[in-house]
């Protein structure tokens, strides 16, 4: 973990936001690809 003065650093936070937008859109794509067959 980076933090600084109890901030995470902006790579860090990325990181994070990058973490949970696949954790939420790589179900959902799996979802539309079997709904539509791709």
């Amino acid at each position: 973990m980076c933090v600084y003065e109890g901030i995470l650093c902006k790579e860090q936070f990325l990181y994070v936001v990058l973490f949970v937008i696949k954790k939420i859109t790589i179900p959902f794509l799996n979802k539309v690809r079997k709904r539509y067959s791709f």
